[in-house]
């Protein structure tokens, strides 16, 4: 499906459906970020299943994959932010990266 097809709760869907099925993947940035952190990425999994999902902010045409930011809380209480996009070809989600409370998601 084109890019400019997937509607906004569309693409919300298949990424939360994505990640509760375990179809995701963690890209090299948000792994250097947890790895600059010491955290494991089932800290951000957990926080992105537990999140309040009626706040996603849907960028349904950032490039090369529409994408969400969604506030999320970790499991020691930190809140930070994970961007996931949503990789068509391969119909998984994908953490593009997280960004912590004393950091800029912008």
């Amino acid at each position: 499906m084109p890019v400019a097809r997937i509607t906004m709760k569309n693409l919300v869907e298949r990424i939360r459906q994505a990640i509760v099925q375990e179809r995701y993947v963690v890209g090299q940035h948000a792994s250097n970020q947890l790895d600059d952190r010491d955290l494991p990425s089932w800290t951000v999994i957990t926080g992105t299943l537990e999140a309040d999902w009626s706040r996603v902010i849907v960028r349904p045409r950032s490039r090369p994959n529409p994408s969400i930011r969604l506030a999320i809380v970790l499991p020691d209480g930190e809140q930070a932010t994970a961007i996931w996009s949503w990789v068509m070809p391969d119909r998984l989600a994908k953490l593009v990266t997280v960004f912590f409370g004393d950091e800029t998601a912008e």
